[in-house]
């Protein structure tokens, strides 16, 4: 159940995503999905989501910086929750803000730089997305 839960809430982040990106509004909720899941699930279906994530959103064969950041961030969180048993909304917050700029950071240096409302915008919503996804797969867990 949890696990069919947390493949429809990765679909909604993809469509919300999407349809985000065709307004110019940048939203990373799958990456805050991601980041979620690396506090609900075991290594073996974080790997898998990542993969999904991966897939649907840059499909390319070739690694590029947004795929490393949505692939280092959540296995960072997951690592961080195992080995330091970390407060999970003091460590959803830190690895939301630094994935979030991190993603933002891709697109280069001068253009992060000068959107600071896009990334403060960015990092709220997904830090939004990113508890309510925690606290539906902790409900129905």
């Amino acid at each position: 159940m949890r696990f069919t839960l947390a493949v429809g809430l990765l679909l909604t982040a993809f469509v919300v995503q999407f349809w985000a990106t065709a307004f110019s509004v940048p939203l990373d909720f799958a990456l805050a999905a991601l980041f979620a899941f690396s506090l609900t699930f075991d290594w073996p279906e974080l790997l898998f989501f990542i993969a999904l994530t991966i897939l649907v959103l840059d499909w390319q064969p070739l690694w590029s910086l947004p795929v490393l950041v949505c692939l280092f961030f959540p296995l960072l969180l997951y690592g961080i929750r195992r080995v330091f048993g970390i407060n999970a909304w003091l460590a959803l917050l830190i690895v939301v803000v630094i994935g979030v700029g991190a993603l933002s950071m891709t697109a280069g240096l001068t253009i992060a730089l000068s959107y600071w409302g896009a990334f403060l915008l960015d990092a709220a919503a997904c830090f939004g997305f990113a508890l309510l996804t925690f606290f539906v797969l902790a409900h129905f867990s």
